[in-house]
């Protein structure tokens, strides 16, 4: 084998190595993203933790990493931290340069994780809010990604889904000015406490055995 190609085979890996680890450090903002929308209400619900687990086995992320071990590391993170926790989760959404189709990835994971407890407090949607001022995205996009809330209400009783906000309203244009988004977050921030959450104790296979059913 000659040097060239040598060199050829070892620009290879390298470049696999990175692209990997850029894969992975998305998919980790991915369950950041899921998990800073589950706890901005202050409560960490079953359905929601059951959520985010089935869509971290569905990436490539769990090779090397423990869904509990990351979660754990999360909560740790934000009982020490509070809403400081959420306000960096920002800010490394701010400067994350990500595609049209992560960006669209991302919002499916997070209102799938808000719409996965049937019930969608006011401060998720402010929250939501913030995120998505966060990505340049246009709202069309999103509405023909996702038309409607029964995308991510599929197995629900139609008297659940009638309760829930649609998508529009997690969109409305009440974002126009930077201004207004500091104040959203000054209003999201100042009426929100976050609580001393738990940490993970076991896995529970339960309900990843009954998807799989």
């Amino acid at each position: 084998m000659s040097q060239i190609q040598v060199q050829k085979g070892i620009q290879l890996v390298l470049k696999q190595i990175t692209n990997n680890m850029e894969t992975q450090d998305f998919e980790k903002l991915l369950i950041k993203s899921a998990f800073s929308c589950m706890v901005c209400d202050g409560e960490i619900d079953n359905n929601e933790m059951d959520l985010i687990k089935s869509l971290f086995h569905s990436s490539s992320f769990q090779a090397t990493t423990s869904i509990d071990d990351l979660l754990n590391q999360f909560i740790n993170e934000i009982n020490s931290q509070g809403n400081d926790f959420l306000r960096l989760f920002l800010k490394e959404l701010r400067i994350a340069v990500l595609t049209e189709d992560e960006e669209l990835k991302l919002i499916d994971f997070c209102l799938k994780t808000i719409y996965s407890d049937f019930e969608v407090k006011y401060n998720e949607i402010k929250f939501f809010k913030i995120i998505r001022s966060k990505l340049k995205v246009s709202n069309e996009t999103i509405l023909e990604k996702f038309p409607t809330k029964d995308i991510f209400l599929e197995k629900s009783f139609e008297i659940i889904k009638e309760k829930l906000p649609s998508i529009e309203q997690f969109l409305e244009e009440d974002i126009v000015t930077e201004k207004y988004i500091d104040r959203l977050k000054d209003d999201f921030f100042s009426n929100s406490t976050l609580p001393q959450f738990e940490t993970i104790k076991t896995f529970d296979n339960g309900f990843l055995d009954s998807v799989k059913e």
